[in-house]
């Protein structure tokens, strides 16, 4: 049984790392090295997680002096892992029993080098993720970046993932320290441009809490500007067959900058000038992608011209939800 790290970002989570870690202790697939990597948390998360580690000796606990980000402490994770293959919890979510067991299993037995599922989408504890029928591929690397795109599949997060470690330090892959927001996604890019087929399976193991407070939530500050440069990267290992939902992915997260953007008092006007000059040029073909959904085009559509009734939707959409 080959070993799996486990790399575990942590920063004031002290409401909810409990939950994370344990689910991770009762995994089936038992040869684990678990490594918390606290990233100078004010609260009591650091002392928490001291506690645990004491139950069980495969949770190695590190704490990193000053606060650096996610990117820095998946390196610092990274660095000092000792397992063949490496996957990653964020400190907020929580995973099923079985979930490295049947991932790790098609990885020894396919000649595959990185192995995905799907994830349920929380939100006040409702499940918002769409219902996918059952279904286990193999999949090439060039259409799982053409996929990674769209949120109607596995996504560019990477705790859903199980990579060969290897492969990331013989390329030496790294998370951007420079990058704040959809720094995994190109992180994911950057593996993917490294080999040649992957695993993916519809059953949601991984459960994605998704809080106000998430830095994904909060408001506009300039390192969600980060993004342009995260998706100026990934066109290094864009081709021709995953270019459109490229487009689509880079389209969406630049209105997501605008909206931010738009929604502080005093508006940046040469970024806005910037943002905009980048959505044109992301929307030439959109309406022609077959793999976009109505409902992802339809939620792209209303973001591009009807900013602030989106902005009124999505607040209705939480206050129901929050509501049921």
């Amino acid at each position: 049984m080959k070993k799996l790290t486990i790399i575990i970002p942590t920063y004031n989570s002290e409401k909810y790392i409990e939950k994370c870690i344990f689910s991770i202790l009762k995994q089936t697939y038992t040869n684990l090295e678990i490594i918390i990597i606290d990233d100078n948390s004010s609260d009591n998360t650091y002392n928490i997680c001291k506690k645990i580690q004491k139950k069980d000796s495969r949770i190695k606990l590190m704490k990193n002096i000053k606060n650096e980000g996610v990117s820095t402490t998946r390196n610092l994770g990274i660095n000092v892992s000792t397992g063949e293959y490496i996957t990653f919890v964020d400190a907020d979510d929580y995973i099923e029993d079985n979930l490295y067991e049947k991932l790790i299993d098609r990885l020894e037995k396919e000649n595959i080098s990185i192995a995905m599922c799907n994830f349920y989408t929380e939100v006040k504890g409702k499940d918002t993720r769409n219902k996918i029928k059952n279904k286990e591929i193999i999949i090439d690397s060039n259409k799982i970046l053409k996929y990674i795109f769209l949120s109607d599949y596995f996504c560019g997060f990477v705790w859903n993932k199980i990579y060969k470690a290897n492969i990331i330090k013989n390329n030496n892959l790294k998370f951007n320290n420079d990058i704040y927001i959809c720094e995994d996604l190109l992180f994911n890019c950057q593996y993917i441009s490294k080999i040649e087929k992957g695993f993916y399976t519809t059953d949601k193991m991984y459960h994605y809490v998704q809080r106000n407070n998430s830095s994904y939530n909060k408001q506009y500050s300039e390192r969600w500007e980060t993004v342009i440069q995260a998706y100026e990267q990934m066109k290094l290992y864009i081709n021709e067959q995953n270019v459109k939902n490229f487009q689509y992915s880079y389209l969406y997260s630049l209105l997501n900058l605008k909206e931010k953007v738009y929604m502080e008092k005093y508006r940046k006007k040469e970024l806005l000038f910037d943002i905009n000059k980048r959505i044109k040029a992301n929307t030439i073909g959109l309406q022609r992608n077959r793999d976009l959904s109505i409902k992802l085009k339809v939620k792209v559509y209303l973001k591009m011209y009807m900013m602030r009734c989106f902005i009124q939707l999505k607040k209705i959409k939480r206050f129901i939800l929050t509501e049921k």
